[in-house]
């Protein structure tokens, strides 16, 4: 989803910003045709520093503003026990065919099963190899949903940890909403 900005945010303080460093150029420019004394080398001191300031406060607001209004997809985590269980994965399935549609039709949100993305490699690599791939997932997301069950899985365990350490908001899903 796109962010909203005020006009202050988006026209009027990079124009601010653009005045002072030209205002800084100019006085410089009149020092230099003018000659220098002690008072006007402290001044000039001043405007080099005035204009660096300037200048990175100019490109951190342009970088953040360009950064903040690119549209970017809403990735939701889904963690469910898995272990190896093909009943788990099946579950998983259910909760993710049932949960998905609604998601991106009401909220254009993409929930991300590790499970259904990484499930079937679930022999084939290391245990911490499987994690590690699935945390990459969790990563992209602003949000992670855990099953119910997850008391018992040491990698939704892990996955929620992660999520609480990095700023991933944290959601519970209960029995009767999955039903």
């Amino acid at each position: 989803m796109r962010r909203k900005f005020n006009i202050a945010t988006v026209i009027v303080f990079p124009v601010f910003i653009t005045m002072l460093i030209i205002g800084g150029i100019l006085r410089i420019k009149e020092l230099y045709i003018n000659g220098f004394n002690f008072a006007d080398v402290c001044d000039l001191v001043i405007c080099f520093l005035i204009i660096i300031l300037d200048t990175v406060v100019l490109i951190t607001t342009l970088r953040d503003l360009i950064y903040k209004t690119q549209s970017k997809p809403n990735f939701i985590y889904l963690s469910h026990p898995y272990g190896g269980d093909e009943a788990n994965l099946r579950k998983c399935a259910t909760i993710y065919k049932k949960l998905q549609p609604e998601l991106y039709e009401s909220k254009g949100q993409v929930l991300l099963s590790p499970l259904q993305s990484c499930g079937c490699l679930y022999n084939d690599m290391s245990y911490e190899n499987g994690l590690s791939l699935s945390m990459e997932l969790l990563k992209m997301c602003s949000e992670i949903w855990i099953c119910p069950g997850w008391e018992n899985s040491e990698g939704c365990r892990r996955e929620r940890d992660y999520a609480y350490e990095h700023g991933i908001t944290v959601r519970y899903l209960r029995e009767d909403e999955l039903c």
